[in-house]
Formats: C-alpha cells, sequence, structure tokens
C-alpha cells in the first residue's frame, strides 16, 4: 500500500513515502522531484537516498521523501530515513503478535513516528495506511526502481 491520506491522520506530523508516492500522492511531478533531490524543496517536503544514510537493503536503493504538514519544516521530522527504514525493515521480518513482542528502540520509534503505542493492532495499520512500508511487498511492483 502507497502512502496515503490514511497515513497522514496517522502520523500527524509528517510521513515518510517511496519517491513513487510522493509524485503519486503529492502531485509532484517527475521532472520537479529531480529538482527537489537538488534540495529545491518546498518547506514540508525533505528528499533523501537510502544509500546516503545506510539504510538497510533495499531500502538503501531508493529516495524517499518525507513531508510534514504544511507550514512545518520537514527537517524537523519526528523521525529519520535510518530509523524509519530500519523499523519498516524490523516490523517486516519479525512476527509481532503481542506488545512484548517489539523490541523497546522500534516501540520508540513507532510512537514517536504516529504518536500511537507499537501494538499488533498499530503496526498492522500503519503497513496498511502505508506510514511503514514492507519492501518486500513493494519490490514485486515493476514501479519500484532503484535510482
Amino acid at each position: 500500500m502507497a502512502a496515503s491520506s490514511d497515513s497522514s491522520s496517522l502520523c500527524p506530523d509528517g510521513v515518510w513515502m517511496t519517491e513513487e508516492d510522493a509524485i503519486k500522492h503529492l502531485r509532484i511531478e517527475a521532472e520537479v522531484m529531480k529538482i527537489y533531490k537538488n534540495c529545491s524543496c518546498p518547506l514540508n517536503i525533505h528528499i533523501e537516498h537510502g544509500r546516503y544514510v545506510r539504510a538497510p537493503t533495499p531500502y538503501s536503493q531508493f529516495h524517499f521523501a518525507y513531508k510534514s504538514q504544511t507550514g512545518n519544516a520537514a527537517s524537523l521530522m519526528t523521525i529519520s530515513l535510518i530509523k524509519w527504514s530500519r523499523m519498516c525493515d524490523y516490523f517486516s521480518n519479525n512476527i509481532i503478535q503481542t506488545d512484548d513482542d517489539v523490541d523497546m528502540t522500534y516501540r520508540r520509534h513507532f510512537t514517536d513516528y504516529t504518536t500511537l503505542p507499537a501494538t499488533p493492532t498499530n503496526i498492522t495499520a500503519a503497513f496498511d495506511a502505508g506510514a511503514l512500508l514492507s519492501i518486500t511487498t513493494h519490490c514485486t511492483k515493476k514501479t519500484w526502481q532503484a535510482t
């Protein structure tokens, strides 16, 4: 599932999304996205490549956009790309059946990002809303292309 309006309500301060989702949901043209990659972004959008923050593979192969609420600086993001990508990787690769199954580090990251406790229900809702991304799911789409 791509980042959507559901993800912005789940993450009230801002949300990470793929470059493709930013183009689609923020209505940013692909050519404008190229300009944004060179740090000419609006105040509430931040573009970053996973390789520059040493994100886990395959997150390290892609550009991501962080969009904060209009009027708020994206540079004040609630969670960095490296923390977000590691959290997505962790929740994608671990079965979370109870609250106790969540590592304390990722519990804290999840709460910082969503303002919600890291319960199995909330984690599932975050994936469903596109606030968390499972690369294994997204990489099966031909639209995900390494940049």
